[in-house]
């Protein structure tokens, strides 16, 4: 069978952190009843952090940009900026310079989109630092590779592809760190109908947040862009909460062409609609997050801790009442992570690494010692252990237990039946540490 080519993005970007130029020429800044006039440019930058700026010079009455009470205006007003080819946006005036160029700066709140009269029948999208994953073949030109994955929800299908130059942007990317376009999708119902944005709105949001949780880290969708046929009827830009990149280890296996995330990806556009997960999981996540890529050590353990209270208390208690309230809150918290784990089939013995040896004679088990390290944390005033004394890299062994109850938690809560990596395995190679999630009934191999 011949392969597809690969989607392309319909935003380009060199290099990374390439600031991408949405708008240039004259547009118009409205606040209440006073409109400005501005020529200048509308452009996404990357650095410090993420964000759609605009700048231009006044070409309206300078008379009405002299009075030092637009400012005050500005401050209180709901300003809307508007291009004359359709772009629209809220935004913020940051500054105004009352000097020879009378000029207007801010920022874009959230987005600013084009949106036309009219249906699409297929949505492409672009993503910003996704990992270098494995997947179907595609091609481009003559060059043959593989990283195209599929989701699917109900009507609706996601073509999701690898960009070509893969190689040199990950390269850049782990030289220098930043932003850049990694990968991008398509969007489109497997019935041939035409849809609003709407419709998919949150089987994008739910790709991010699982992109992100892949990456360990905020993945975001920086472009949109939705077509009629060969019109253009959406173009959307914005700016979610991406992470610098960071080629962090974690369960994911990127070398595997295994089709893990494609299969729990409905179930989380359940989850994420559901009245008792969906807020849930959106903190468990962000708390993971934070677990991979705060500072110190002490405030990943507090985040993993804080994140498995809430998947034990809301799988336990709210969802399916294997015990009351009351009786799960007067729970040790090495009770409530122990009992999360066996509901979960996720084993509590403490891992056979030589960093752990000299916890086994004093800990019952991996929660007793997770939750006992996290507490010497919170409650440090009324622990008279040196916990100094313990090596740094024993610390970070004990946060990767408890890093790895998480992901597995928010696994197991997905359906997931595929493989992770064991990073607290004897294995001495990352590829080695692959093996199945342990409640999968099935450990051939095949």
């Amino acid at each position: 069978m011949e392969l597809e080519n690969a989607i392309q993005s319909p935003v380009l970007m060199k290099g990374v952190n390439q600031k991408i130029e949405i708008y240039n020429g004259e547009y118009t800044l409205e606040l209440d009843d006073i409109k400005i006039v501005l020529f200048g440019h509308i452009s996404l930058n990357w650095l410090l952090e993420p964000i759609i700026e605009y700048k231009g010079k006044v070409v309206s009455d300078s008379k009405l940009f002299k009075d030092s009470s637009l400012i005050t205006t500005a401050r209180k007003a709901k300003v809307i900026l508007r291009t004359p080819n359709g772009y629209k946006c809220k935004v913020m005036i940051n500054k105004v310079n009352f000097t020879y160029d009378y000029s207007i700066s801010g920022v874009v709140l959230k987005s600013i989109e084009k949106q036309l009269d009219g249906k699409m029948n297929r949505l492409y999208f672009s993503v910003v630092n996704f990992v270098n994953n494995f997947g179907y073949g595609i091609k481009h030109e003559k060059t043959i590779y593989s990283g195209r994955m599929y989701f699917e929800y109900n009507d609706f299908k996601i073509t999701f592809d690898k960009l070509p130059n893969y190689e040199e942007k990950y390269e850049a990317l782990n030289e220098t760190g930043g932003y850049i376009i990694t990968h991008a999708g398509i969007i489109e119902n497997t019935k041939g109908k035409s849809f609003d944005y709407k419709e998919v709105e949150s089987l994008l949001e739910t790709l991010s947040w699982l992109l992100s949780f892949a990456s360990g880290r905020q993945v975001g969708i920086c472009s949109i862009h939705g077509y009629n046929e060969e019109n253009l009827v959406l173009e959307k830009y914005e700016t979610p909460i991406i992470a610098k990149w960071k080629n962090n280890t974690n369960w994911f296996p990127k070398i595997s062409n295994d089709n893990g995330l494609e299969t729990i990806y409905p179930i989380l556009v359940e989850k994420l609609n559901d009245d008792l997960w969906g807020k849930v999981l959106k903190r468990v996540f962000t708390w993971y997050f934070d677990s991979m890529n705060s500072t110190y050590i002490e405030n990943k353990i507090v985040a993993v801790q804080i994140a498995l209270e809430m998947l034990a208390w809301t799988f336990i208690v709210e969802e399916n009442e294997i015990i009351d309230k009351d009786v799960f809150d007067k729970l040790r918290a090495s009770d409530k992570l122990r009992l999360m784990l066996y509901e979960f089939s996720i084993p509590r013995e403490i891992p056979d690494i030589e960093e752990f040896n000299i916890f086994k004679s004093s800990y019952k088990d991996g929660a007793h010692l997770f939750t006992d390290f996290r507490n010497r944390i919170v409650h440090s005033k009324k622990v008279k252990q040196k916990d100094d004394e313990i090596p740094s890299l024993t610390k970070y062994y004990i946060l990767q237990l408890g890093r790895q109850y998480l992901e597995l938690g928010i696994l197991r809560i997905l359906g997931y039946q595929g493989k992770y990596h064991n990073l607290l395995s004897k294995k001495e190679w990352l590829a080695e540490t692959l093996e199945y999630v342990p409640w999968q009934s099935t450990n051939s191999e095949n």
